[in-house]
């Protein structure tokens, strides 16, 4: 008996495991179906931001959501954009001054923040009007303790989470691999997850 129950354990397991695959494999595709409304994303550059890193985030929207991606020109980093201790740059302010028609994606290589709490400048990886067509993310803090390649690959996934909050889409609490989880602060829940949403997101999407 407990080696038919173990078996059986084992069947399922496997399955899971599958269709856990599959779902990564389809994600763009589907996401694709589910985004129909949009032919473009619009990139935008906020003072100077690093070319590579520029390129993987384009590169990555593209594959991701499977959309036309235009870069524009680059915006000046003024000082309206600041945050009340004049050290680090508003993430509300970059929402409200460069949000327009397009779906757009602004970057910064300054470190960005918004309010947590009780904390009024939290630093964070990005933020994006749910819904809407504006989103902000910076290499500042995902940049620690990471080489070249695995800082791209992080941006990518938190570019993706941020037009996923764009479209609509909240944090996931179903699956751990799922691009749309809370990083929490901590760029470990970041390098967890998969390019893909999960079925429950596409669900919402669609």
């Amino acid at each position: 008996m407990f080696k038919h129950n173990s078996l059986i354990i084992l069947i399922i397991t496997l399955l899971i495991a599958c269709q856990e695959k599959n779902n990564i494999k389809k994600g763009p595709s589907l996401v694709k179906s589910a985004t129909h409304k949009i032919n473009t994303i619009h990139i935008v550059p906020l003072g100077k931001v690093n070319r590579d890193i520029l390129s993987g985030i384009a590169e990555g929207l593209k594959k991701f959501y499977q959309k036309e991606i235009i870069i524009d020109k680059t915006e000046s980093l003024s000082n309206d954009l600041l945050a009340p201790s004049g050290k680090r740059f508003s993430a509300y302010k970059i929402l409200a001054k460069f949000n327009n028609s397009n779906v757009t994606l602004i970057i910064t290589e300054k470190d960005i923040v918004a309010r947590k709490g009780d904390i009024d400048e939290y630093g964070i990886f990005g933020l994006g009007i749910q819904p809407g067509k504006t989103c902000v993310v910076s290499p500042f803090r995902p940049r620690w303790n990471s080489t070249p390649a695995l800082l791209i690959d992080r941006m990518q996934k938190i570019s993706i989470h941020e037009v996923g909050h764009n479209l609509g889409l909240g944090h996931c609490t179903k699956n751990q691999a799922c691009l749309m989880n809370a990083a929490n602060g901590t760029i470990k829940q970041v390098d967890k997850e998969k390019m893909f949403f999960c079925n429950d997101c596409i669900k919402l999407l669609k």
